[in-house]
């Protein structure tokens, strides 16, 4: 069963998609560019769901059609899968204030 946990703290974005990472990741804030909560189409935009490397950029989602799309600085992007995007969006701009 994959499981893509997601926690955001005052040092960044936190992120583990088990059981393919062992331990968190983190994005952190300062590296964010700009995020936007909003759906897709995991199918057409990534080639489905997992750990996913489409044209529109990577993507981390387990199932559903809505997340959060992250774009960094260096001008990549990542799209993570999430039923309450809007609620991770808003935790997003909490901590970036």
């Amino acid at each position: 069963m994959f499981e893509l946990r997601i926690k955001v703290s005052a040092e960044g974005l936190h992120y583990q998609f088990f059981p393919f990472h062992f331990k968190s990741h983190t994005i952190k804030l300062e590296d964010i560019e700009k995020f936007k909560a909003m759906e897709y189409s995991p199918l057409k935009e990534y080639g489905g769901w997992g750990i996913k490397y489409g044209f529109k950029g990577k993507a981390y989602n387990v199932s559903g059609n809505k997340g959060v799309k992250i774009f960094l600085n260096n001008g990549t992007n990542i799209m993570f899968g999430s039923q309450k995007h809007n609620e991770l969006a808003k935790v997003l701009k909490k901590n970036r204030n």
